[in-house]
């Protein structure tokens, strides 16, 4: 496998550190032109974008800690409200138009977006809105609406109708319209005609709003009485544009809406990706990748995955002899290819500079501000192959005569206090030497190791920053869980000993290792399996020694 490279990686491909992975993951929050909030799952807000700012008038200072009903006007109902929280609590989101109120007290109309964010548990952690100021929509709507002129100058339809519809007058804009389309009379005339007069005559009400459509134009009708009480002034309206207008705006609404719950699934995709990925096996782990492609609604998801210098397809169909898969892996760079078919994304896997393979999205779809969801993606990916990477087989050791000298119990985690592992290590090669499996992870270079106490089998993970072909080499605590769970998995009963707690301190913190050893102590004690795990107890205060022993068995010297 190619260990190194002339060239110099891109910014976009190297594994990124959490921290880096979340500034690209809130990018897309930041720049958004749509309002964002994230709250938690109390409603309390914790967020919000620039485009909230600059609408509503708020400062981000001035909302954090408030809920959102600060921006409730007087048209939301309690109604409403609960077929909201109801759609939420059931279904996972909620969308819709609503009024908002700014800072100023103006009403702002939005199409607005309200997704649940879940755990691993499926617990609610937080909740995500995205609004999209429709305003214009609502006035383009307010303005089909106008006062008719008088009729013979009126652009609109004037008619006086009898009690019965006959018509009495016309003017000539009506007479145009006749003539343009052309329609006989009967044709423009409204529905129910005579039903909607006798309506008016004996309530003396107008009727407003009445549509008809003739040959493709819109009329809107008014009926009203006539002082004589006898007779109707019949007003029509052409509201054609008005109408495809709206139909074009109810259009681009349900667009809009579509893009805000595509944006809003693909950053919840990512922000679950992270935890389903968390302590799984590489099997299960490809899965949920598979799945999570799936989601993100790219089209056809492409995994390419190097095994001895070998590239292998895990999933699509991709040749792995593509010229642009082939240049991807030599140059270490992410590749937007165009096709008859579409669009195809690819980006190589690197994990601590090590190239694992390529991902790659093929579709019709335009990418544009999606990159960034996908190098995220793709660094997700290479994180979690990397980290399986260090997986070790069991193997036992050349049997030596005569009984075991140390009798552990199973299901135990041992601390072994002593200035340097030497008890530690006697008991660790009687076990191996007795026809256990074991694993040493050690702080020392495993080949002095194996030399002094003549292991030719035993597999070694070594606390180092180094990478050499030799042995395998981590400092990731997250990385040394999956080994070690994975071996016991694989070895049924084992020892494994942990040489240099006090270094892993230094790489990390004292609460992060302790975390490790709790939830190893745990794993352990359900297991045939044995942790042996020295320390100097010189290198830790009071409270932190007690802090390991109660966690942990203290081993008896004596």
């Amino acid at each position: 496998m190619e260990k190194t490279n002339s060239e110099k990686p891109s910014k976009t491909t190297i594994d990124m550190k959490a921290e880096e992975r979340l500034k690209i993951f809130y990018k897309s929050f930041v720049n958004s032109n749509d309002m964002m909030v994230i709250t938690d799952k109390e409603g309390t807000i914790l967020d919000v974008n620039p485009s909230f700012e600059r609408i509503y008038g708020y400062t981000k200072e001035e909302v954090l800690g408030k809920n959102p009903r600060i921006l409730k006007s007087e048209h939301s109902t309690p109604e409403l409200y609960k077929e909201m929280w109801d759609s939420i609590l059931q279904k996972g989101y909620w969308s819709g138009e609503i009024i908002n109120i700014d800072k100023r007290e103006e009403e702002h109309p939005v199409l607005l977006s309200i997704s649940a964010l879940r755990d691993e548990n499926g617990e609610i952690t937080h909740f995500v809105g995205t609004a999209v100021d429709i305003t214009e929509k609502k006035n383009a709507e307010e303005r089909i609406r106008e006062l008719s002129l008088f009729p013979e100058t009126n652009p609109d339809l004037v008619m006086k109708l009898d009690k019965t519809g006959n018509v009495l007058y016309m003017n000539p804009a009506t007479e145009k319209i006749m003539e343009t389309l052309p329609v006989d009379l009967k044709e423009l005339l409204p529905d129910n005609l005579e039903e909607k007069i006798q309506s008016v005559i004996k309530t003396g009400e107008p009727i407003t709003g009445d549509e008809k459509e003739a040959k493709g134009i819109f009329i809107e009708y008014t009926f009203a009485l006539f002082p004589d009480k006898k007779s109707i002034l019949l007003r029509g309206k052409d509201i054609t544009e008005p109408k495809k207008m709206g139909q074009k705006l109810e259009e681009y609404s349900k667009h809009l809406e579509t893009i805000v719950k595509k944006k809003t699934d693909i950053l919840k995709v990512l922000y679950d990706l992270e935890y389903l990925l968390k302590d799984v096996s590489l099997e299960e782990g490809l899965t949920i990748i598979e799945k999570s492609a799936e989601n993100l609604g790219f089209g056809e998801f492409v995994l390419l995955i190097l095994d001895e210098d070998e590239l292998k397809t895990i999933y699509g169909t991709e040749p792995v002899t593509d010229p642009v898969v082939l240049y991807v892996l030599k140059k270490r760079k992410p590749v937007i290819s165009k096709r008859e078919s579409g669009v195809a994304a690819w980006y190589p896997l690197l994990y601590r500079e090590e190239m694992l393979g390529v991902c790659g999205f093929v579709t019709s779809r335009q990418f544009d501000e999606d990159l960034d969801h996908l190098t995220l993606f793709s660094s997700q990916v290479a994180r979690f192959i990397g980290r399986r990477k260090i997986l070790v087989e069991p193997a036992v050791e050349k049997m030596v005569k005569g009984e075991k000298q140390y009798s552990l119990t199973q299901g135990f985690s041992y601390l072994v206090e002593e200035e340097t592992p030497k008890k530690s290590f006697d008991i660790f090669v009687d076990y191996v030497t007795h026809g256990i499996s074991g694993l040493c992870i050690t702080r020392t270079n495993p080949k002095f190791v194996k030399e002094q106490y003549s292991l030719k089998k035993t597999p070694f993970i070594w606390l180092s920053t180094l990478k050499t072909d030799e042995y395998t080499s981590t400092v990731d605590l997250t990385e040394l869980s999956i080994s070690i769970k994975d071996f016991v998995k694989k070895s049924k009963k084992s020892v494994i000993l942990l040489d240099g707690i006090e270094f892993l301190v230094t790489r990390s913190s004292f609460e992060e290792v302790l975390s490790f050893l709790q939830s190893l102590s745990e794993y352990i004690s359900l297991t045939e399996s044995i942790v042996v795990i020295p320390m100097s107890p010189q290198t830790v205060d009071v409270r932190q020694l007690k802090l390991l022993e109660r966690e942990m068995t203290l081993f008896n010297h004596s």
